[in-house]
């Protein structure tokens, strides 16, 4: 008997069976999709964390080596500086700040950031010698090159360096060393090739004859602290790391601020290591060195010490500091569980936006140590 050939194609179980697989593989093909997708994605805002927290890290130290480059430290205790009336001028200030810069400040407990303020030279970084000073006016040589071929700059660059708002340091040496620290009311440029006058709101006391041979240099604040986000959204939650100019009086230079770094949830300053061998009032030297290291600002504090805008900061015994810097991911992720920080202190490893919502912002910290050179060399 000659067996009967099948009809081609498929039968409905062969049929059946082939979806089944072909919906199998398709399954598998979109899972290993879903979680590559969320892979590259949570792995694109932890690398975009990570390098705006390296990027706050560098610039933060950059300006705390300058802190006290070319200008007083502790305008009380270096008794040859002669500020401005009222003021005494400090190399680093170190405390909490009022404004409270935290998000959702009910859900992320136990962040409290930090605000640092700077004295130093961050324009030019260059000591200049008067050609003339007279009453209210100092006139120093000006060489109109380019920068880039050893001159000091166009008329642009000397009204950036020697903006208003900031101070101008006049040292002369007579009988003894003598620094006057006097803000800029204005700058007079006189042409390339001449003398150019800088103009001060007080008179200059501090140099004989007509001042010829005085090193100068211009100084100024500079402040680093967490800023609320409201350029697109007046309710944003989102927080930057920001550095802006201040005058002489504390206060903030309009235009000044530069966001440094995006979406930080906290800025604090510990292991500060002071030298607390008091200084000898007419060298400075601080003989032995004695370096003794507090581990928190409240530490520092309990010691009978402070970093606050007082005549009793201790900027000039400061020798090295860390500041803590933390940024978070743009985004919460669900899988990432939500805790409160235990303590101020303590790790911070997650960060609330909405609490309606499971889940929180992935957060990573850094610790920048910087030694403080430029204030260790002040000396008589």
């Amino acid at each position: 008997m000659t067996p009967r050939r099948r009809a081609g194609g498929f039968t409905l179980i062969e049929l059946m069976v082939a979806v089944l697989v072909g919906t199998i593989v398709a399954a598998g093909i979109y899972l290993m999709y879903a979680q590559s997708a969320k892979g590259y994605r949570i792995q694109n805002q932890t690398l975009d964390a990570l390098g705006e927290l390296r990027t706050a890290a560098r610039q933060v130290r950059a300006d705390l080596r300058s802190a006290g480059y070319n200008a007083p430290v502790q305008s009380v205790v270096e008794t040859w500086v002669i500020p401005p009336t009222g003021v005494t001028l400090t190399a680093v200030v170190v405390e909490a700040d009022p404004d409270i810069p935290v998000a959702v400040p009910t859900a992320n407990e136990n962040i409290a950031p930090q605000r640092i303020r700077l004295l130093g030279d961050f324009w030019s970084q260059q000591v200049y010698t008067a050609q003339r000073v007279a009453g209210t006016e100092v006139q120093i040589e000006w060489n109109p090159a380019a920068r880039s071929a050893g001159g000091d700059g166009d008329e642009d660059d000397f009204r950036r360096i020697f903006a208003t708002d900031r101070m101008l340091r006049i040292e002369g040496y007579g009988v003894a060393r003598r620094e006057q620290i006097i803000p800029i009311s204005s700058v007079t440029w006189n042409g390339p090739g001449e003398l150019q006058t800088i103009n001060l709101t007080d008179t200059v006391t501090a140099v004989g004859g007509f001042g010829s041979g005085s090193e100068i240099s211009v100084i100024g604040y500079r402040r680093y602290r967490l800023a609320n986000d409201v350029r697109r959204d007046t309710d944003s939650l989102k927080y930057d790391l920001i550095r802006e100019d201040l005058d002489p009086t504390g206060a903030p230079i309009d235009g000044s601020a530069l966001i440094v770094a995006e979406n930080m949830v906290d800025l604090q300053v510990y292991d500060l290591c002071l030298n607390v061998t008091a200084p000898d009032p007419a060298t400075m030297q601080q003989v032995p060195v004695q370096i003794q290291c507090f581990p928190t600002l409240a530490d520092l504090e309990a010691s009978g010490r402070t970093l606050d805008t007082t005549p009793a900061n201790a900027s000039h015994l400061l020798r090295s500091m860390t500041v803590k810097l933390a940024a978070r991911t743009p985004y919460e992720d669900e899988t990432v569980p939500f805790a409160p920080r235990p303590s101020v202190d303590e790790p911070l490893r997650a960060f609330e936006l909405d609490p309606a919502v499971i889940g929180a912002a992935r957060v990573f910290e850094m610790g920048v140590m910087t030694a403080l050179t430029s204030i260790q060399a002040r000396r008589q």
